[in-house]
């Protein structure tokens, strides 16, 4: 069962995913339901992606502090008087074209 061949064509399969396939074979020899066991790779899979949003999360709380004022400059507000200017000289250059 073991040795028996997994592909027609030489070098049709790479050694992980020979290996893969002979562990697939040995699992449900001894006994084993491949869709019980698919259903348990899928549940730690949404269990990693759970702990990867808590890391970013964690993430954003540990920098949060360092980056402030970073994120205060790009949140800052442009003063009237300047807004202004940007106005005029933008209504100037479309009127002079």
């Amino acid at each position: 069962m073991l040795s028996a061949r997994l592909s027609s064509l030489p070098m049709g399969w790479s050694k992980k995913g020979a290996n893969g396939i002979t562990k697939l074979r040995i699992y449900r020899k001894n006994g084993g339901k491949i869709k019980e066991l698919l259903k348990g790779k899928c549940q730690e899979r949404k269990e990693k992606e759970e702990l990867g949003l808590r890391d970013i999360v964690n993430w954003e709380k540990r920098t949060s502090k360092k980056n402030r004022k970073y994120i205060d400059a790009i949140q800052a507000k442009v003063s009237p008087s300047i807004q202004e200017r940007c106005f005029q000289h933008n209504f100037v250059g479309k009127a002079c074209l």
